[in-house]
Formats: C-alpha cells, structure tokens, sequence
C-alpha cells in the first residue's frame, strides 16, 4: 500500500512560474479546440438534419413527377388511339 503523501499531487518549489503558466496554457488550448470541435460537430448535424428534411421533400417531389410521367404517358395513348380512329373514318 502506498504512503499518502506520495499519492497526492502537490507542486514542488522547483517548478518555475513560466512551467506552470505553460501547463495552464496547453490545458486551456486544448479545452478550446475540444469546444471548437463540438461547435463543428453541432453545425454538421444541423445541417445534416436539414439536408434530410430537404431531401424527404425531395423525394416526394419525384413520386410526384413519376406519376405525372405516367398520366402523361396513358394521355399520350389515349391520343393515338383517336388519331387512328380518325383515319379510319377519314378513308
């Protein structure tokens, strides 16, 4: 079992005021780019999220279009089918 003064942190008078600001410095840096990181990561999903409502709209769109194709399509057989009786009653 380890003694209870070598497992607490304490600063030793050896170490310079210009290692401990260093110390604060790189601890506060690297708390900034973890929150810079986290910002990003919301803007992504944000916008993630707004692609998906963007692209369900989308989708919607293109049954639309799909099933106007196809009235199109009936509507376009209608009018052979009366442009071939009309030449036949034509001749």
């Amino acid at each position: 079992m380890a003694n209870y003064n070598e497992t607490k942190w304490r600063m030793d008078r050896k170490v310079t005021l210009s290692v401990a600001f260093a110390m604060i410095t790189t601890v506060a840096t690297v708390a900034g780019v973890f929150s810079s990181f986290s910002a990003r990561l919301d803007h992504v999903e944000q916008v993630t999220g707004l692609l998906s409502k963007e692209y369900a709209a989308q989708q919607q769109v293109v049954i639309k279009v799909a099933r106007i194709d196809e009235r199109v399509a009936a509507m376009q057989g209608v009018l052979s089918e009366i442009k071939a009786d009309l030449r036949r009653v034509r001749k």
